[in-house]
């Protein structure tokens, strides 16, 4: 699987938002990165997305259909 960056992932999630917004989010997906211990899973139900840590970004686990 490929690992995405952690701005990648951000944008997967932030595309539309105004940029102060993406900004923010950013922010806060690197901060929750560095919480986060190697092979640690994160999963956004709003998003329906589950993401594993994986050395200096994320692996896209699984999605659930819109």
């Amino acid at each position: 699987m490929e690992t995405l960056s952690i701005q990648e992932v951000a944008d997967t999630f932030s595309k539309d938002l105004p940029d102060w917004q993406r900004e923010v989010n950013l922010a806060w997906l690197t901060s929750l990165h560095g919480l986060m211990a190697e092979g640690g899973v994160w999963g956004s139900p709003g998003l329906g997305t589950i993401y594993r840590k994986k050395g200096d970004g994320f692996v896209l686990e699984d999605s659930l259909p819109a």
